[in-house]
């Protein structure tokens, strides 16, 4: 039988955090997408939109899907889920205020 390091943290303690700082990324990236929304509806440039947005709360929360290996499956429903609903909002927004590229070149 061998000992274990008393100093060692139990897997209920390791899931707590983990569960504590998904929860904290959630509700910073549920925040952001509430103020990006905002003043997209207020007629604010996406390059304003992005300034607000904090860039180092994205990458961090980029980082830990990373490290824990996360994936997910498409929503069962043909909705979608309520963060693939608020993303495209978002995206619909955005097509709006973008001048692409095979628009120029098109004359469109």
């Amino acid at each position: 039988m061998s000992k274990g390091n008393k100093n060692s943290a139990t897997e209920d303690e390791i899931g707590l955090l983990h569960k504590m700082i998904t929860k904290i990324h959630g509700m910073k990236a549920s925040a952001m997408i509430e103020v990006a929304e905002k003043l997209l509806h207020e007629g604010h440039d996406i390059e304003e939109v992005m300034l607000t947005l904090n860039t180092r709360d994205l990458s961090s929360a980029q980082k830990w899907v990373e490290y824990n290996g996360v994936s997910c499956n498409l929503a069962e429903d043909e909705e979608g889920s309520k963060l693939s609903k608020d993303l495209k909002r978002l995206k619909e927004k955005q097509d709006k205020k973008i001048v692409k590229f095979e628009d120029i070149m098109t004359g469109s």
